[in-house]
């Protein structure tokens, strides 16, 4: 499967999924984002668009209900790496997840999650970093965050 932006899988006839390939489409995203978080987050998320390092290999994941055609659920893969002595390891972040609250518990985060990780998988990120409502990622299988806005030391002993 090639993850890149411009995908677009049937996920049943009510939703799809979708990684966002026009500006149009990063708009709808930040907006969601900014209703369901009550924070103004769309200048902080267009400079991730515009000015991110790696911008280009950002993928803004979401999902539209096909009725309505509204996204209703985001997940943004932010790349990112990890220099340890000297060896750079490519790391990825999970951001700007949101759900609008009518769409809530249908299962809809766990299908951009499964595209996040195959993504993950594709591209060769080695570790993925999390923020977030705490214990809500095991669901995921996630078990452990490291807060990657503070210094942290991997110890190579």
């Amino acid at each position: 499967m090639s993850l890149v932006p411009g995908f677009q899988k049937k996920i049943s006839d009510e939703f799809s999924i979708h990684i966002a390939i026009s500006k149009q489409e990063i708009e709808g995203i930040v907006n969601i984002n900014v209703k369901v978080h009550g924070e103004d987050l769309e200048k902080p998320m267009m400079r991730f668009y515009s000015e991110h390092p790696f911008r280009n290999n950002i993928l803004w994941i979401y999902i539209k209900h096909n009725q309505s055609n509204q996204i209703v659920s985001t997940g943004v893969l932010l790349p990112e790496s990890c220099n340890i002595q000297g060896l750079t390891i490519p790391i990825c972040e999970m951001g700007f997840v949101a759900t609008i609250e009518d769409f809530r518990n249908r299962g809809l985060f766990q299908e951009i999650n499964e595209i996040y990780e195959e993504a993950m998988k594709e591209k060769g990120y080695l570790i993925s970093a999390i923020r977030g409502i705490p214990y809500y990622y095991r669901r995921f299988n996630y078990e452990f965050c490291i807060p990657f806005d503070k210094p942290f030391i991997i110890s190579s002993k």
